[in-house]
């Protein structure tokens, strides 16, 4: 049986049509850059840990959009993507979050940089779609994404 993990992702995109993500080191893909959210702690509601998430950044989130829901399944895990959408928010971003670099990415040069596979699929859709997108991905034994379906 599957461990099954929820998290949640966090676009927050601003006014000149970045978004900020978190530069990383990651186990099966290198250093790379992801947006905000982590997993969903016990008792945690996903808007808890997108506030959670959010202040650790500084700023200072006004609203909030559910924008999707993508369910990746690989040989021992199933991830349940809660994946949201920040427009509204104030103030400044810190440098980092627990020693990571945290940066504003031009929505236009994210085929360039180094992201997961499953959120090079789903970050166009979701930063462009004004319909809520539901998907599977599913990953082989070695992390490849080597299948997606949408509704």
């Amino acid at each position: 049986m599957r461990e099954i993990r929820p998290e949640t992702v966090i676009f927050i995109r601003n006014n000149k049509n970045e978004i900020l993500l978190v530069e990383k080191p990651h186990l099966h893909y290198g250093e790379i850059y992801i947006p905000l959210g982590d997993l969903v702690k016990d008792s945690e509601s996903t808007f808890e840990n997108v506030r959670r998430n959010c202040l650790t950044t500084g700023l200072e989130i006004a609203d909030t959009k559910l924008k999707g829901l993508v369910t990746e399944v690989s040989k021992d895990i199933q991830w349940h993507l809660f994946i949201y959408l920040i427009e509204d928010f104030k103030g400044e971003t810190t440098k980092d979050v627990e020693g990571h670099k945290l940066q504003w990415i031009s929505i236009v040069k994210l085929d360039e940089i180094a992201l997961p596979q499953a959120d090079k699929v789903y970050a166009p859709i979701i930063l462009s779609s004004p319909d809520f997108y539901e998907a599977k991905y599913t990953f082989d034994d070695d992390m490849k994404l080597v299948k997606t379906e949408s509704i």
